[in-house]
């Protein structure tokens, strides 16, 4: 071979530029490919945390809601036999509500148990809705965070309450 030729050398420049093209194509085709499949599967996680905070969501919506529907058997007029029920919905609050919100139906729980006055108890029965209405607010914003309480946040409650 006579790279002294100029269509020689010529083809052989064309096939070295030909055959770097080729690479470059190829590199540049693996790292667009790679940057979509990263989006995607970002895109892919972020739609399965936003479907599961909106399931824990509404989880936490709807035993507050029973809270709230239970609420009233704590007063005279309520129905004792709905007593238990309420209990039951404080206790799905100790596994899905805030330390704000367990305190806060820990508080209003004990203070029905002790009989305090009638002030004391709008009060923390104030406080058990603020917290509850203040964790939904801020449940979209904030993913849930972990628990500063112990054990003995978790009295045993009876009927009787």
């Amino acid at each position: 071979m006579d790279l002294s030729q100029p269509p020689v050398a010529a083809a052989i420049v064309a096939g070295a530029v030909s055959l770097a093209v080729g690479i470059v194509t190829v590199l540049a085709n693996i790292v667009v490919t790679s940057i979509v499949a990263e989006r995607k599967l970002r895109a892919d996680k972020d739609l399965a945390l936003a479907q599961k905070a909106w399931a824990e969501y509404e989880s936490r919506r709807d035993i507050y809601l029973d809270v709230a529907r239970l609420i009233d058997s704590l007063h005279e007029s309520g129905k004792a036999t709905d007593r238990p029920e309420f209990l039951r919905a404080i206790r799905k609050v100790w596994l899905i509500g805030p330390d704000d919100v367990i305190e806060a139906a820990n508080a209003l729980t004990a203070g029905i148990r002790t009989k305090e006055d009638a002030d004391s108890l709008e009060r923390k029965y104030r406080n058990l809705f603020n917290a509850m209405r203040r964790d939904i607010r801020r449940y979209h914003a904030m993913p849930p965070e972990g628990t500063n309480l112990g054990p003995e946040s978790f009295p045993i409650e009876g009927a009787g309450v």
